[in-house]
């Protein structure tokens, strides 16, 4: 779902940013991250190059 600027969080942004960064310093913390269903990719994306939906394997 899409967010206004006033919704969007800055500070998860910033903290993915740091650590994407530099992933070797800490990956269980990027790893627990990544858990965030913010960021979470679904089991079907629209497939611009096929034109239809698509799933994930």
């Amino acid at each position: 779902m899409r967010q206004t600027d006033a919704e969007t969080d800055l500070d998860f942004i910033d903290r993915m940013a740091a650590l994407t960064r530099q992933p070797d310093r800490d990956p269980s913390a990027l790893q627990r991250a990544y858990q965030d269903g913010r960021i979470a990719v679904p089991d079907t994306v629209f497939s611009a190059v096929l034109g239809r939906p698509d799933r994930i394997q």
